[in-house]
């Protein structure tokens, strides 16, 4: 079974502010992007807190099949 994804975001203020912080997108982890840490993608300040973005765009593909001598189970 093959499966592709694609998600994007945009975050628009209409006070022309920056927008806050928990607004703000944040990728990395099981939920967004797999092989990065939570929150692991995108600036960061100091080099320790990351701070978001206002714009993203994520793909992905997976390839599910079954696994040699295990077909007779539910693992894939």
């Amino acid at each position: 079974i093959f499966s592709a994804s694609l998600r994007n975001g945009f975050l628009y203020t209409l006070n022309g502010q920056q927008s806050k912080i928990s607004d703000r997108f944040f990728l990395g982890g099981a939920q967004s992007i797999r092989g990065f840490k939570l929150n692991g993608i995108g600036p960061r300040e100091d080099k320790k807190d990351s701070l978001g973005g206002d714009l993203y765009i994520a793909g992905g593909a997976s390839l599910f099949t079954p696994l040699p001598r295990l077909s007779k189970y539910p693992v894939k």
